[in-house]
């Protein structure tokens, strides 16, 4: 008989049980269909990150794992067939960026298996910048998800978004523009100085070292060995990029008739002040120096000799003129 009884009771408490569930069901029902959300992670590689965009030199990708996971009071019901024929829609766009910077998604758009929750997701953004983008300074784009709503029987999943910032570095692009003479007539006795006008272009201070790559025997050449130019993109509009290096050429001067003619060789490096490893184009200019004309050049010690010959050819000459009248 207890035995009887406490199977009464069981299945007394059982069916309140079914019947408060029902009743909660129904209410939920009447006030429309059940509702999910979506949370949404994305999170970049760290190895593309660390990747740097070179100005003007194309795109870098940085690939983006996207995940999801259903929440809310019609979360549970996710699995059954209410939404088997509906697609999770995750559209991607850029919020925040530079002015320098590009920035895209490839592809913009994905779709996934609807679920509790989902992995292995993916989408790549891809970064480039222009030439004034600042070197060795960090760089960053906000990017955002956003999943777009379904309405199913009874379900509907709501729109949801995610804003994530994506970090990676600017690097250095060494870039300078020279404005300079190439060829000078000049005099034996005169030095040729040729002025070499340089401008950074590039994203970042930029020294530029001058190295002469041939010089002819008898010829003397010197040049100006470093520069350093500043940058617009760090020091602003109104600072001077632009800086002077001096070729100096002096031809043989030996004494007399003189048409010399040589090419000398000099080599500009850029390369990123403060970071001597990373270097820049190298520039190869030739310059052509003719000298033309007579050289004096050791008239100074000759003419004193001669004067000095001629003068005691004199007192000689008169010497012998002396003794010659005393006959």
């Amino acid at each position: 008989m207890k035995k009887n009884l406490k199977t009464v009771k069981t299945g007394v408490v059982f069916g309140l049980i079914l019947i408060s569930m029902f009743a909660v069901f129904v209410s939920t029902a009447s006030a429309g269909p059940l509702k999910a959300d979506v949370s949404l992670t994305i999170v970049p590689n760290s190895e593309d990150t660390r990747q740097q965009v070179i100005p003007a030199s194309g795109f870098i990708s940085i690939h983006l794992d996207i995940s999801y996971t259903m929440y809310g009071t019609g979360a549970m019901f996710i699995d059954s067939s209410l939404l088997k024929n509906e697609r999770l829609t995750i559209q991607f766009e850029i919020v925040e960026k530079p002015e320098w910077c590009v920035a895209t998604f490839l592809p913009s758009t994905i779709d996934a298996e609807i679920k509790k929750s989902g992995t292995g997701l993916q989408t790549i953004l891809q970064v480039s910048g222009s030439e004034n983008a600042p070197a060795f300074t960090p760089g960053s784009v906000k990017v955002r998800a956003v999943t777009q709503p379904i309405d199913g029987l009874g379900l509907s999943i709501r729109k949801s978004t995610k804003e994530e910032i994506i970090t990676f570095n600017i690097g250095y692009s060494p870039s300078i523009s020279i404005d300079h003479m190439t060829t000078m007539n000049i005099g034996p006795m005169d030095t040729a100085t040729f002025p070499i006008k340089i401008e950074n272009l590039g994203n970042a201070p930029t020294e530029v070292t001058c190295q002469v790559l041939k010089q002819p025997d008898g010829w003397v050449v010197s040049c100006t060995s470093v520069v350093l130019l500043n940058s617009k993109m760090l020091a602003g509009e109104g600072t001077s990029t632009s800086g002077t290096v001096y070729l100096q050429v002096r031809p043989p001067i030996g004494f007399g008739y003189h048409y010399d003619e040589e090419v000398i060789q000099v080599r500009l490096t850029p390369s990123a002040d403060r970071h001597p490893e990373l270097l820049g184009k190298e520039y190869t200019l030739d310059f052509t120096v003719r000298s033309v004309g007579f050289s004096t050049f050791g008239m100074e010690i000759v003419l004193p000799v001669v004067l000095l010959i001629i003068l005691l050819i004199v007192v000689i000459i008169l010497t012998i003129k002396k003794k010659i009248l005393r006959r």
